[in-house]
């Protein structure tokens, strides 16, 4: 291991996967939170799988309640981790369900361009949604 300027790469790292962290839980919510409100008044049951070169995402969940009680969509990203060329599930939207490892934050966060994508593609009315968070986006302060 290179201990040249060990502290202050350890400092970033750790603050470079918090920020990953964070920005996972912060856009498979967002994104899952929207995709609801895209919902039609009719009851439907949602499985969709997006592909990954090295894995995939899966998203469930039911949409389209009239009383909104129960809507609710889950997504999972299963990565092949480590030697193995099996799947692990790497990462779950449910709190608590399964913790987000620091040797799979990278992993996960490199494919949450393809989340949003398989999203966008699955729910017809997600983009129109998303607009103004896109445009908000290029605002500089």
């Amino acid at each position: 291991m290179n201990t040249e300027k060990i502290t202050a790469r350890l400092v970033l790292g750790s603050s470079n996967i918090d920020r990953m962290t964070h920005e996972i839980k912060h856009t498979v919510k967002m994104v899952l939170g929207y995709a609801l409100r895209t919902a039609g008044c009719s009851r439907e049951e949602v499985d969709q799988t997006f592909k990954l070169s090295a894995g995939k995402w899966v998203v469930e969940g039911l949409i389209g309640s009239m009383r909104g009680q129960d809507n609710h969509l889950m997504a999972r990203c299963w990565l092949k981790i480590g030697s193995t060329q099996s799947l692990s599930l790497a990462y779950c939207s449910l709190d608590g369900h399964i913790p987000l490892y620091t040797e799979n934050i990278q992993a996960v966060h490199a494919t949450l361009d393809d989340f949003v994508e398989g999203m966008l593609k699955t729910f017809p009315g997600l983009e129109e949604r998303l607009q103004p968070l896109l445009e908000a986006s290029e605002k500089v302060f």
